[in-house]
């Protein structure tokens, strides 16, 4: 009898572990709907951030604003800029003195031609300015004179070149009849002479 009940529990027993639990199916979650996203960026050195919308199935913004590039300059300032004035350049020098020999010989087209070749090597130059401007006062271009006189103050740092120039302005005016003109060109002509010669 004990034997029975002893098998019958063992038989039980085997039928429970042989039993299959029935399959489990997996849960799948909802799959997410694509949506437009707005990533807020803020490029480096920008006032303010910009949103960029991600469309689905980017990795990332297909453009970032980006900061605006401020540039510096590196040009010397006006105080230490340099002039081409042909100062350093034997052909300037040389025109120079060319042109001199030519006012003192009364060749005046030869000095001007000689002057305008010195001007165009160097553009910048003063002295090549206050010396054209004297021959064309000399061949009675007063209006031209004038004019040659006036942009040689644009470049002269010398107080006695700046009397001198205009000194020509001066006489260039009165030459056209423009008295008021001449009479103020005149006044600063001495206040540059008399500042000279307290310096």
């Amino acid at each position: 009898m004990i034997k029975n009940s002893l098998a019958l529990s063992m038989s039980l027993l085997l039928l429970a572990g042989c039993q299959v639990a029935p399959p489990v199916k997996p849960v799948q979650a909802p799959s997410p709907q694509p949506s437009k996203a707005g990533v807020t960026i803020k490029a480096p050195g920008a006032s303010s951030a910009a949103t960029v919308i991600v469309e689905p199935g980017e990795s990332r913004p297909a453009a970032i604003p980006q900061a605006p590039m401020i540039m510096r300059s590196t040009a010397p300032s006006a105080s230490v800029k340099k002039l081409a004035d042909g100062h350093d350049m034997p052909a300037v020098s040389g025109l120079l003195a060319s042109a001199e020999a030519r006012l003192q010989q009364g060749q005046l087209e030869e000095a001007a031609t000689s002057l305008e070749r010195a001007q165009r090597l160097a553009p910048q130059s003063a002295e090549v300015y206050l010396k054209l401007s004297e021959t064309r006062f000399r061949q009675g271009r007063v209006v031209e004179a004038e004019q040659l006189a006036r942009k040689g103050l644009a470049f002269s740092r010398s107080v006695a070149q700046q009397a001198a120039l205009w000194r020509m302005i001066s006489q260039s005016a009165e030459r056209q009849g423009k008295a008021d003109a001449a009479q103020q060109a005149r006044q600063k002509a001495e206040q540059l002479e008399a500042q000279g010669d307290r310096g």
